[in-house]
């Protein structure tokens, strides 16, 4: 199978952005929603390792601004970071992840990555569907969305509830049987490797709004 893995996220100008910021969250947890007593012992673990912080930046006297998305992982394991079209509290954790790994992007799923022999041609960057953040224990991510009006503003502020973390033990389970998802996205390079990633609102709600499947 041959892919070609295309552009689609827009680096916006922040010339309007001040220096104001304030945090719109704590350091809140992720929402872990693991079904099986077998990771009954970790999930307390998990929940204590991963952090996501949501920041909004703004100018006073504009209306532009953005919303950063941090995810900090304090664990002492490789976490793995989608985005969704679906609100992460939808559904139970590994369904989410399995819907993930199969769900088609034209000739493409996530699966294929352990299943297929593929050969890709390399991109600079991703798109969202594609999107997928290897975090490495003590790393961090941010993943943030400018603003210039009240409807791009509410977009921003939702891309938390559209992050995927999972720990990489997850792709042991029964319920995924991908041990080797980790090693292969590194091995084909298909993963971000920058710290940092910015997403249009126009980019994002196209995204998310490809499958009704929101609360």
């Amino acid at each position: 199978m041959k892919l070609l893995i295309i552009t689609a996220f827009t680096i916006l100008s922040f010339s309007c952005f001040s220096q104001v910021r304030e945090r719109v969250n704590g350091d809140t947890l992720l929402q872990d929603f693991w079904e099986t007593e077998n990771y009954g012992r970790e999930r307390k673990s998990f929940e204590d390792s991963v952090k996501i912080s949501v920041w909004r930046d703004y100018d006073e006297t504009a209306s532009c601004g953005s919303f950063c998305h941090i995810i900090e992982n304090k664990s002492e394991q490789n976490l793995v970071v989608f985005l969704i079209e679906e609100e992460n509290d939808t559904l139970p954790q590994v369904k989410l992840l399995r819907r993930k790994l199969y769900r088609r992007y034209a000739d493409f799923a996530f699966f294929v990555i352990v299943w297929d022999n593929i050969v890709f041609e390399k991109s600079n960057t991703v798109t969202p569907d594609l999107f997928v953040k290897i975090l490495k224990p003590e790393e961090k991510f941010e993943l943030v969305v400018p603003f210039t009006n009240n409807d791009e503003e509410q977009i921003a502020s939702e891309v938390s509830r559209h992050l995927l973390v999972c720990s990489e033990t997850l792709f042991y389970s029964d319920e995924i049987g991908m041990p080797d998802f980790v090693k292969m996205v590194k091995y084909y390079g298909v993963d971000y490797v920058d710290t940092q990633v910015i997403i249009s609102p126009d980019t994002f709600k196209s995204f998310y709004s490809k499958y009704p499947t929101r609360k």
